[in-house]
């Protein structure tokens, strides 16, 4: 999914982004950090291009988000980046 992903028109990956980062931010704290882990792994696999093009948009989205999933969502990648 994630190569698809990258492959998208910036404004049609923004909008996919979108759905999956607020549907992470209804799941529980355990479940939440296991599909952004997954999500993160299957990303560092590609062209260090299109990562690039999913960390932006992923940025940008997570800063749009309302302030409680937002918090979620950074509290996560937090956890699963290390030294953020």
């Amino acid at each position: 999914m994630v190569k698809s992903l990258a492959a998208m028109p910036e404004r049609d990956r923004k909008t996919m982004i979108r759905s999956r980062l607020e549907s992470f931010a209804e799941m529980a704290d355990e479940e939440r950090e296991k599909m952004m882990r997954m999500m993160t792994e299957a990303r560092m696999k590609l062209p260090k291009e299109d990562q690039d093009k999913l960390m932006k948009g992923m940025q940008e989205v997570t800063m749009e988000l309302p302030e409680d999933q937002r918090s979620k969502i950074m509290a996560t990648m937090k956890k699963l980046m290390p030294g953020m």
